[in-house]
């Protein structure tokens, strides 16, 4: 196949991404019934997603161990990498950034209580799976996948271009959370699309995402559970 209509599939996909996350966020409320789908509906989305990149990369000849370590390190070295800016990314968001979004932007009335999953411990293993499989794993190959082939057909500015939209994406994807929480974690996908442009590794995203919502997910059972 062309790969230069690659680059539109992304985006077509991006786009439906974004009704979806308008009609979810916009239909979405905080009973209880409501919030325990958002389980089953993470796990649904990873699966296709991560269906997706498999599929496209067949029909393209996409390789994409090309982009999941960088060759120039050792693989030791990237994942105390994403360990470690994975927690400073998490103190940064939930200590620094987050309480000033939420200072300038109101709670708004449909988004869904999160804390309601914090005072189960049953929930913890579906939590941390979620973090892994769907936060880790298919958001950053996802990321690391679109970023790369804007790069390919489009150089640098297709780097910039894909690094922004699919930020702008990720962060409508946390609609459902309220305003505060599209805004920080757009926020968070340009710091993630940064450090990708810069150190070309999946490996390093995908901890660094994963470590994040992991230590988020612990904090929440402390302050709830």
């Amino acid at each position: 196949m062309n790969s230069r209509i690659l680059p539109w599939i992304i985006i077509i996909i991006w786009f439906i991404e974004i009704i979806y996350s308008f009609d979810f966020g916009r239909n979405s409320n905080i009973n209880t019934a409501q919030a325990k789908s958002i389980f089953l509906i993470a796990i649904a989305y990873g699966s296709l997603i991560l269906l997706t990149v498999l599929t496209l990369s067949f029909f393209f000849k996409i390789r994409l161990k090309s982009f999941l370590i960088a060759k120039e390190r050792p693989v030791r070295t990237q994942a105390v990498f994403g360990l470690v800016f994975g927690t400073v990314l998490f103190m940064f968001s939930i200590f620094l950034i987050g309480p000033a979004i939420d200072y300038l932007i109101p709670s708004t009335k449909n988004e869904i209580d999160l804390s309601k999953y914090f005072n189960e411990i049953n929930y913890l293993p579906i939590w941390l799976f979620i973090a892994i499989f769907k936060g880790g794993v298919v958001e950053e190959l996802w990321r690391g996948f679109s970023i790369s082939q804007f790069s390919k057909e489009y150089g640098k500015t297709g780097l910039i271009m894909a690094i922004i939209l699919s930020s702008a994406v990720f962060g409508i994807g946390h609609l459902y959370q309220g305003y505060d929480a599209v805004v920080v974690t757009t926020i968070e996908g340009l710091v993630l699309g940064a450090i990708f442009m810069l150190r070309k590794s999946l490996l390093e995203l995908i901890l660094i995402h994963a470590t994040r919502d992991i230590l988020s997910i612990f904090l929440g059972f402390y302050l709830y559970g």
